[in-house]
């Protein structure tokens, strides 16, 4: 049996930020240091993909890591201009996102590459104003 890991979904956004009236920005309060890097996938177009890839081309028994970029949650704030990290202590900061799986594989570890779009590309498409409002 294979297993599908999904990174973190990109619909859970904004991720239980606030308004800050004085900025106009969104606090993203985080226990994850702006340096820990956040696997991220788009659930409804990118699952089926990582799936069928399994299933075609890789042997029985694989745990996949899936997601379709990996940004820091600095890089997230800073590409969602609309972001203020607000830093705090936890776990993930000393540990990896999937540290408590052995044998788990990564995308790059796939017989044949997966094209998705980047965390980047997709919250470009997205109306933000009416996801925040």
């Amino acid at each position: 049996m294979s297993i599908v890991y999904p990174g973190a979904q990109r619909n859970n956004h904004p991720l239980g930020s606030t308004l800050d009236r004085d900025n106009g920005k969104y606090n993203l309060v985080s226990p994850i240091h702006e340096h820990v890097k956040l696997p991220v996938t788009d659930p409804q177009k990118s699952t089926g993909l990582f799936v069928c890839e399994l299933i075609e081309n890789e042997g029985a028994g694989v745990k996949l890591l899936a997601f379709d970029s990996e940004p820091t949650i600095g890089q997230i704030v800073e590409i969602g201009t609309l972001w203020e990290h607000l830093d705090a202590i936890g776990y993930p900061n000393t540990h990896d996102y999937t540290a408590s799986v052995p044998g788990i594989i990564r995308l790059s570890q796939l017989k044949t590459k997966v094209e998705t779009k980047s965390y980047g590309e997709w919250l470009e498409e997205g109306n933000w104003d009416e996801v925040l409002a």
